[in-house]
């Protein structure tokens, strides 16, 4: 990773996932011996965490139906799951199991 002229780096994707970190969020750093820290400052609470990681899949579901990636859902997370794992209705699936 490569320091730009002004100090910048770019932080690699699976590590802002990781903090939760989106673009506009304030991070912070903190010395630890040699190592430096980069912490999330923008989501203190446990609260906020959620939060912001419900914000983050509503965007991300968001772009992917804008991109065609993913088609809007309109069922519930029941049947969504059903659908995923291929169960049907055939009782003689051993895969399929009626919900009272």
């Amino acid at each position: 990773m490569r320091i730009t002229s002004k100090g910048q780096v770019t932080i690699p994707k699976h590590i802002r996932d990781k903090l939760g970190v989106m673009p506009g969020d304030e991070v912070g750093f903190r010395e630890d011996g040699q190592a430096v820290i980069l912490e999330n400052v923008s989501a203190q609470s446990a609260g906020e965490k959620v939060m912001h990681a419900i914000q983050r899949a509503q965007e991300l579901v968001k772009q992917m139906q804008r991109d065609g990636r993913m088609e809007p859902l309109g069922t519930s997370v029941d049947e969504f799951l059903d659908d995923l794992r291929g169960y049907s209705g055939d009782a003689d699936d051993p895969g399929f199991q009626r919900r009272p």
